[in-house]
């Protein structure tokens, strides 16, 4: 009778604890509540104050800015397509961080390889998931040149003295597929 009583004891000590858990007093008192600092009680540090001297002149009024740039020389570097000093020409070392990175080279049609590139990158994430899909890798798209077939065909168009663009260029022709060939 008397283990009988000391599991109830035991349980009810459980369920009190889990029960008053969630009280927020009782978590305090365990000291398992949050406590945040308080913003009150923080200290103020005095102001960071700059030096009285760093050799820095203040500017006199109607004096001309030492980085602004007179109309010539910006009527110049219009015209020849030069930076101006005030512009900010570049370093040594600027002008050889960008030739290694191939910034001095012209991209003439920079349009076009970034299309180009794009639709590279669709196309390989499209063949992926038609595998995904379809469980098989995508028909190759476009025709294919029977290579044994057209050396012959060179060959002969040369031993006779004929352009190489005489004749028709032999392709190799893909059967279509079955309903359920890729299936099984």
């Amino acid at each position: 009778m008397t283990r009988r009583w000391g599991y109830a004891a035991l349980v009810a000590v459980l369920v009190t604890a889990v029960g008053t858990g969630g009280c927020s007093g009782v978590r305090q008192a365990l000291g398992t509540a949050k406590s945040s600092p308080d913003a009150f009680a923080v200290t103020e540090e005095p102001p960071l104050t700059m030096p009285p001297d760093y050799d820095l002149r203040p500017p006199e009024p109607g004096a001309p800015r030492p980085q602004a740039e007179s109309a010539s020389e910006k009527a110049r570097a219009a015209l020849t397509g030069e930076k101006t000093a005030a512009a900010g020409a570049l370093s040594s070392g600027e002008k050889a961080l960008l030739a290694g990175a191939g910034a001095d080279r012209n991209f003439g049609n920079i349009r076009g390889e970034v299309n180009r590139e794009s639709h590279r990158i669709a196309r390989d994430e499209q063949a992926f998931t038609e595998r995904l899909m379809w469980w098989s890798e995508p028909a190759p798209s476009g025709t294919t040149v029977n290579p044994r077939k057209e050396a012959r065909r060179l060959q002969e168009n040369r031993s006779l003295g004929r352009p190489v663009t005489e004749g028709e260029t032999p392709t190799i022709k893909r059967r279509s597929r079955a309903l359920l060939e890729d299936v099984f």
